[in-house]
């Protein structure tokens, strides 16, 4: 999905018309000049004398790396998208230009330094000392 926004169409999938703006899946992402990171437009107001650039470089490699980070967990292609064509997650894929996932999930239990235990399926566990 996509919403125009004075003229200038920014990607979403968390947000639907009826809903509250939450800010999760962050494709929304926008640089704002003089900000230390892409904010997500969704949940921050613009703000005057903001300059806003929607599709420079910066953009387009943090909405890259986020679309590739949700397509990680996503069975592709979905029973929706093979049915229907009409899952958002792989078509926003597709249109930017994302078409692998370098990054799987772990297969199981992890240790994470001496002190932090990682479960692809569980929570973080601290150890004890």
């Amino acid at each position: 999905m996509r919403r125009a926004v004075l003229g200038i169409e920014i990607p979403v999938l968390c947000h639907a018309p009826q809903m509250a703006p939450v800010g999760v899946c962050r494709v929304c992402t926008v640089d704002v000049a003089g900000a230390a990171y892409c904010k997500p437009r969704c949940i921050r107001p613009a703000e005057e004398a903001w300059s806003v650039q929607t599709s420079s470089e910066r953009v387009r490699k943090a909405r890259a790396t986020l679309v590739e980070l949700l397509l990680a967990e996503h069975p592709t292609p979905c029973i929706r998208h093979a049915a229907t064509h009409d899952c958002e997650l792989e078509t926003l894929a597709a249109r930017e230009g994302v078409n692998r996932v370098a990054l799987r999930p772990a297969p199981g239990p992890a240790r994470v330094g001496r002190l932090v235990g990682h479960h692809p399926r569980r929570p973080l566990r601290l150890h004890p000392l």
